[in-house]
């Protein structure tokens, strides 16, 4: 029987003398879809999938997922794609070393109306089923990515675009300039825009 289809799975603790550690393990599976542009932003699904072969594991840095590439993921382990141009699709399969080995991620590329998403889907049967599961965030760093490169948006703030360029200033976008006022004008109220994340 496959050591790591039993449940659960133990572990030898290095220079502990042979004392071992039992961790869970099992099937586990979860999805997420985070939007990532639009069509009508000049985006298009090969546009999508050509951010998304930069990024279909997090922190890939500069290779791009190619046909049985082999990565290793800092922190977990080795990985090897399959790329699938027709279908929109790389898929992550965790090999020998990797620690949520066995499993897979598909990463794919979805359009509803102008929207497109990405949408992330993986499985397994090894270590840490609950963790797996709730950890299934640790794509959003990727997708930001592919968000960002896709609608470029200035560190600090948000694009100035029709709707809260309007907004931002109290001024109609249809009014027509006017002189200025000697009258006192009341400060603002603002939210803050976000440091991290783009508002798409």
């Amino acid at each position: 029987m496959d050591p790591t289809m039993q449940s659960p799975i133990r572990f030898k603790i290095p220079y502990s003398g042979g004392r071992q550690i039992t961790v869970p393990s099992g099937p586990h599976h979860y999805q997420r879809e985070q939007w990532v542009g639009s069509t009508k932003q000049g985006n298009t699904p090969q546009s999508v999938f050509e951010q998304l072969k930069r990024h279909a594991i997090p922190f890939q840095g500069d290779q791009v997922s190619a046909e049985g590439a082999v990565k290793n993921v800092p922190g977990f382990g080795p990985i090897r794609q399959h790329v699938d141009d027709d279908r929109s699709i790389v898929v992550n399969t965790t090999m020998p070393g990797h620690v949520l080995h066995p499993g897979n991620v598909f990463r794919s590329v979805i359009q509803r109306g102008d929207d497109l998403y990405v949408v992330t889907e993986g499985y397994g049967t090894g270590v840490l089923p609950d963790a797996n599961e709730r950890g299934e965030f640790i794509w959003s760093w990727p997708d930001h990515m592919i968000r960002r490169e896709l609608n470029p948006y200035p560190v600090l703030g948000y694009p100035m675009d029709e709707m809260n360029a309007s907004s931002a200033t109290r001024v109609p976008a249809n009014a027509e300039a006017q002189p200025m006022s000697s009258s006192p004008i009341s400060p603002e109220h603002r939210i803050p825009p976000p440091i991290f994340f783009s508002p798409y």
